[in-house]
């Protein structure tokens, strides 16, 4: 994420609107610490959602920042990718907090990439995709494709 350029549109403007409305009162109450995750397939939104995010939170007066997973792989970009080309269950470190999923077609993500090259990274993206939707029946968020948020039973 950093160096990325981030465009947020109104439609992660109004993700955030209807999150941060959510979870307001538990931030605000609360004396240490909030950590909020982003997680979803590759080119499905999470750098624009976590920036909108630290947006709304800020008109309420709550600082946060943005750690991106991209920022801290334990190797650097070519590093890690010769990496994942010798280790294919090589995907960098994971946090496991409260997930908010950013539901996206794996479709959609591969078509939406121009980074698609070779079969390998459409592999690496398969298992992605899979790795994400395990993560669903954990989600207290889940944004579909449409730019919705839905909230699990």
């Amino acid at each position: 994420m950093k160096g990325d350029i981030i465009v947020l549109e109104e439609h992660h403007k109004k993700i955030a609107r209807t999150i941060v409305s959510q979870l307001l009162e538990k931030v605000s109450d609360k004396t240490t610490r909030y950590t909020l995750a982003v997680a979803g397939e590759s080119g499905s939104g999470k750098s624009e959602t976590a920036m909108a995010l630290v947006d709304e939170l800020g008109k309420y007066g709550i600082k946060s920042v943005v750690l991106a997973q991209d920022d801290y792989f334990y190797l650097p970009p070519e590093s890690n990718d010769k990496k994942r080309k010798e280790d294919p269950e090589w995907l960098g470190p994971h946090i496991e907090i409260n997930f908010k999923i950013l539901e996206n077609n794996l479709k959609d993500a591969i078509n939406g990439l121009n980074e698609i090259q070779d079969s390998f990274t459409e592999q690496i993206l398969l298992t992605e995709h899979k790795i994400i939707a395990g993560h669903k029946q954990l989600a207290d968020f889940i944004i579909t494709k449409e730019y919705e948020v839905v909230i699990p039973d």
